[in-house]
């Protein structure tokens, strides 16, 4: 299996506050496995089926709140699988000589601006930097809600709260790490939304906003 590439930037993070080598760095490094890779995501993951559970545990009735939410959390889910899909066909493209294979000329000229600038901004993606993240902060979030309907909502949320804000910070690390790798992204960022979906500045806005940057 794949390592998530913003892995190697962790550590490289790790190695410009404690040294590339030494027994500090090495103790430091197990520490933040243990604390934060295993027990901490575990736990998040726990939290987040904790909902789940309470849907198989209550044997009532939906009330009105869940009925309506149960195809918002479809769409969440169906929209997240469609910007993996868009994010997945970029990268597939930006393999060396894919543009050029791709038996339909025409789906591969419409992505070929795409792959020049090393990031996708069409589809869900002209809407939000980041719409997979957000769909699936909003599903949660709407699963804590419907399984909190029977009881409390705040009895649930821990989870959704928390992956938010871990979402947050890697949402910070990705953006970080495409900047420095695509200096083009910096117009994306000021013309489109980082996370809640919105209609896309116009270009003289973008132009004129540039400048603080």
């Amino acid at each position: 299996m794949a390592e998530d590439y913003r892995w190697a930037h962790v550590r490289k993070s790790f190695g410009r506050v404690l040294g590339t080598t030494g027994v500090i760095r090495l103790v430091a490094w197990e520490i933040f496995n243990l604390l934060f890779i295993s027990l901490f995501q575990l736990t998040l993951l726990y939290k987040l089926a904790q909902p789940v559970r309470q849907l198989i545990v209550k044997k009532e009735e939906w009330s009105t709140a869940q009925i309506v939410l149960v195809p918002a959390m479809v769409l969440f889910l169906l929209f997240e699988a469609i910007a993996d899909k868009q994010q997945y066909e970029l990268q597939r493209l930006k393999r060396p000589g894919a543009l050029d294979a791709e038996p339909n000329a025409a789906y591969a000229e419409s992505r070929k601006s795409e792959v020049m600038a090393g990031f996708v901004y069409s589809g869900l993606w002209r809407f939000s930097r980041h719409p997979n993240v957000f769909c699936e902060q909003a599903f949660w979030s709407s699963m804590a809600f419907f399984a909190g309907a029977w009881n409390a909502p705040c009895l649930f949320v821990e989870g959704a709260l928390v992956l938010i804000a871990l979402m947050w910070a890697s949402v910070q690390l990705t953006e970080s790490i495409t900047l420095a790798k695509y200096p083009m992204y910096r117009a994306y960022q000021i013309k489109t939304s980082r996370l809640i979906p919105c209609w896309p500045l116009a270009n003289d806005k973008v132009i004129s906003k540039a400048h603080k940057y």
